[in-house]
């Protein structure tokens, strides 16, 4: 029987995959990104879809007019796809009348190609694409709202297979709905993705498109984020959150191991895991956060808090640095808030910093509100907020929702239809 896919579009690959930090080996996920460099971005929140970078050096303090800017590229159409970086080049999506593009600049800025990958649908509330490409190897991976999975050459964009996900998992697209937002993940020869309803999630052959295997049993709707992976006792397990629960899947060949119940009030599940050592966070607006542990062998998983409305992220993603959480709620209106990950309790808040999108690299939280076309630095620290710069970029945007990317000191921001790149780091 076909069940419903519920994919939100509001975020640009609205996969929140957020921030891992961990001290154990354990805790580090492992994905497949043999192109990128220890400083390359290559997928949606960073290599390991954790919001992080592991760049160094960069400027504690900005000028009051914030960053230099090195490059502006204009030209990307609507959309929420957030850029990646892949040894100086970069990748990112947008819509051109009724199409979906993907662009691809070098590292000044220069377009080397544009190439279409599937239908986009003007007319909907926050129209183009919501996922963000992934690159892996030599191939560059993307989603279309209406569920077309394509992989194409890096080096020209030139189409190696496509695949229709709802039509290849008999999921019927839900009336109203706002698409398809999922970032894919691409771990070893692997795409996986979470197709929602009978299939919860598959894995893809990552040179042919062809099923590997697939994930029964959950029988939930697809949310609007994007999985991560998490490593327990040697295995590596795939963290998803679906509409209705968080899930564990064993890699290697699609075993539920366990779901734990999560239901966001509003349907808006957006916030990919985070994950540090055996805890599992994820948020939804107007429900709250949640951290989750995983057993030690991996095969089931218990609530460690819930905060009930509270810590309620809606589209920004959280980051993890040193045990802490940083995101920003909409609850009441609060804003960045820090809060301690093993116990749920809050550190502190940021009244000033409004909600948006956040990341972390070298002990520092970039903030990004579209909205208002507003970026913030400020330290990772638990003792208080502490501001190093903050300046605005051009026009408002609203109803836009990229994530920020960072790479070889380079801070990288989708802004409305404009690429824009600043130095970070001052050389």
């Amino acid at each position: 029987m076909k069940r419903l896919a519920l994919s939100f579009a509001v975020a640009a690959s609205l996969s929140l995959a957020a921030t891992g930090c961990s001290s154990t080996p354990d805790a580090e996920p492992e994905v497949a990104t043999e192109a990128a460099g220890a400083e390359d971005w290559p997928g949606f929140r960073g290599a390991n879809r954790q919001g992080r970078s592991g760049e160094t050096g960069l400027l504690r303090q900005w000028p009051d007019d914030g960053p230099a800017k090195l490059w502006a590229a204009a030209g990307l159409g609507a959309g929420h796809s957030s850029p990646v970086i892949v040894g100086g080049h970069v990748y990112v999506a947008g819509l051109l009348e009724e199409t979906g593009y993907l662009f691809a600049f070098d590292g000044e800025g220069k377009p080397l190609w544009k190439v279409p990958y599937g239908a986009e649908d003007p007319k909907v509330q926050f129209p183009g694409p919501r996922a963000t490409p992934t690159v892996a190897g030599d191939r560059v991976y993307m989603t279309s709202s209406g569920g077309r999975l394509v992989c194409v050459e890096g080096k020209d964009g030139a189409e190696v297979w496509a695949v229709e996900l709802l039509e290849r998992f008999g999921v019927e697209k839900k009336k109203g709905s706002w698409g398809v937002c999922e970032s894919v993940l691409v771990d070893g020869d692997h795409v996986i993705v979470c197709p929602g309803g009978d299939v919860a999630m598959a894995a893809l052959d990552r040179s042919t498109g062809a099923t590997v295997w697939k994930t029964e049993g959950a029988d939930l709707p697809a949310s609007y984020s994007s999985p991560a992976l998490m490593k327990r006792a040697g295995r590596t397990i795939v963290i998803a959150v679906l509409d209705g629960a968080i899930v564990g899947v064993d890699r290697a060949d699609g075993k539920l191991l366990w779901q734990h119940p999560f239901k966001s009030k509003a349907s808006e599940a957006c916030v990919s895991p985070v994950i540090e050592g055996d805890l599992v966070f994820t948020a939804a607006r107007r429900t709250g956060g949640t951290v989750i542990e995983v057993a030690a062998d991996g095969t089931t998983a218990t609530e460690k808090w819930i905060t009930p409305g509270k810590f309620d992220i809606r589209i920004g993603g959280a980051v993890c640095v040193d045990g802490h959480l940083y995101g920003t709620g909409t609850h009441q209106r609060v804003r960045l808030v820090c809060v301690e990950m093993a116990t749920g309790d809050v550190v502190w808040q940021a009244a000033d910093i409004e909600e948006g999108s956040v990341i972390a690299a070298d002990g520092l939280i970039f903030w990004y509100r579209p909205r208002d076309a507003e970026i913030a630095m400020l330290r990772a620290d638990p003792t208080g907020p502490k501001l190093g710069g903050r300046f605005v970029i051009g026009e408002e945007s609203k109803g836009h929702y990229s994530h920020l990317a960072i790479s070889d000191g380079r801070l990288y921001v989708r802004h409305g239809e404009q690429l824009l790149c600043f130095d970070v780091r001052g050389k």
